[in-house]
């Protein structure tokens, strides 16, 4: 059993707090991940569907699941690329404040 928590098993009071609190933020920047790589995966899932509605045979749905699987691949590299390069809660961060600018302007009209 030693070893498997080894910072909280005998750490201070604080910093047991600590240690969860940066459990939680590692799973809000997971979840946020997640949805930066959802978008360009339902948009290549919707365009497969579409291309295996258009042309429903064996070459229909391998060019439907082709285009499903390039969504889901560039949906996790953006993914990663904001998570390494800028962070996942600044990039949301950006984007709310963009759309907040945008609503202002219009409302400005």
């Amino acid at each position: 059993m030693l070893g498997i928590f080894p910072p909280a098993q005998n750490a201070p009071r604080h910093q047991k707090h600590t240690l969860m609190y940066n459990y939680f933020m590692w799973f809000v920047s997971l979840a946020k991940w997640f949805s930066i790589m959802c978008s360009p995966a339902i948009l290549g899932g919707i365009l497969g569907w579409g291309i295996y509605y258009k042309k429903p045979d064996n070459l229909g749905l391998g060019l439907g699941v082709l285009a499903a699987l390039t969504g889901l691949g560039l949906g996790i590299k953006l993914a990663n690329k904001v998570w390494k390069d800028e962070n996942t809660d600044e990039f949301h961060a950006d984007l709310a404040a963009s759309q907040a600018e945008e609503r202002e302007e219009e409302s400005m009209k």
